[in-house]
């Protein structure tokens, strides 16, 4: 956590780095293994979502005023935008694999590979964000002028309440087109790696809901 800076009424703006991420892809055998240690991650709607988790420890208990994430395209692409950004309803893991399978690494079909799923029988990533399960989402426009370019948007209150909160478990961005693959920067790319800018304030928040069965 690095605080950058404080204004009126003790708000603070805080930049919160990535402390974990991994692709979950939805396409043939990449579904069945983790990809944890990858240094970029595809946004290809249901082939392709970046799940990202932030160390909200510090601000506990704190109200959102503002809250933005950036991220970078991966050099050698073309510009695009993607629209989708939702919170994760579970805890995940982000293990250490490169498209081999892991025990105890999240999968696109296993939330802890190989015994336990993101929910119920058939479920896979996608039953625990795009709103679905206790997920919130947002549409957005968030837009990469190139390859290499970082891009920020903002992100709803409501979301980030609900990350500061202890109700979700990270963040999941995405796009609504399946026919052409885009990749940003995973937290492996150091100088590139995803982040957030919050801006908060003492104030009453909401109790934090566990998920004791899932930790």
């Amino acid at each position: 956590m690095i605080v950058l800076s404080t204004a009126q009424a003790a708000a603070e703006k805080i930049r919160l780095d990535c402390i974990a991420d991994a692709p979950m892809y939805g396409h043939s055998q990449e579904k069945e293994v983790n990809w944890g240690a990858a240094s970029s991650m595809r946004i290809k709607d249901y082939q392709g979502i970046a799940f990202m988790q932030f160390d909200f420890d510090a601000i506990r208990g704190k109200r959102v005023v503002s809250c933005s994430l950036f991220v970078t395209s991966r050099s050698g692409q073309s510009a695009f935008c993607t629209d989708l950004i939702s919170t994760i309803a579970v805890p995940w893991y982000e293990g250490t694999g490169n498209g081999n399978a892991e025990n105890g690494s999240s999968t696109y079909t296993h939330r802890v590979w190989p015994d336990s799923l993101w929910s119920g029988a058939g479920s896979d990533a996608r039953s625990v964000v795009n709103g679905d399960s206790t997920s919130l989402v947002n549409s957005l426009n968030i837009c990469f002028a190139e390859g290499g370019s970082r891009a920020s948007v903002v992100i709803d209150t409501e979301l980030a309440q609900q990350l500061i909160d202890n109700r979700a478990f990270g963040l999941a961005l995405f796009g609504k087109s399946a026919t052409i693959n885009r990749d940003i920067y995973s937290r492996e790319q150091t100088s590139s790696a995803p982040y957030l800018e919050i801006e908060v304030i003492d104030g009453e928040s909401v109790s934090p809901e566990t998920v004791a069965d899932l930790a």
